[in-house]
């Protein structure tokens, strides 16, 4: 008999989002949370105000990282909005200090 066991499979990287020195576990993305997160997605491409696509962006945050809260988010920089969002959607992402240290300093590496 062959038994593919999902739970072995799930979670197995852990993530880890750090916000002014508070952590936050960010679990792997669900499929209820794709869904929510492709509708909302989709619904705002004819929208042109920023500022409602600012706060379906931190929804979407918000859904996807546990004990996060809205005050966590409100005092960050558009680039760090970002930066959270792909990094729920598991992308690697590099903090620009992190890429200054391992180009040794020098611009253009």
């Amino acid at each position: 008999m062959k038994v593919l066991n999902l739970d072995k499979f799930a979670g197995v990287e852990k993530r880890q989002l750090v916000i002014a020195g508070k952590t936050f576990e960010v679990p792997p993305m669900n499929v209820d949370n794709f869904i929510k997160t492709t509708k909302a997605a989709e619904g705002l491409r004819e929208v042109e105000d920023l500022s409602v696509q600012i706060e379906a962006t931190i929804e979407m945050i918000l859904r996807s990282v546990p004990g996060m809260a809205y005050d966590d988010l409100g005092g960050l920089e558009l680039a760090q909005l970002q930066a959270i969002v792909a990094f729920i959607k598991g992308d690697d992402v590099q903090a620009p200090e992190e890429v200054e240290q391992e180009s040794d300093g020098q611009p253009g590496k």
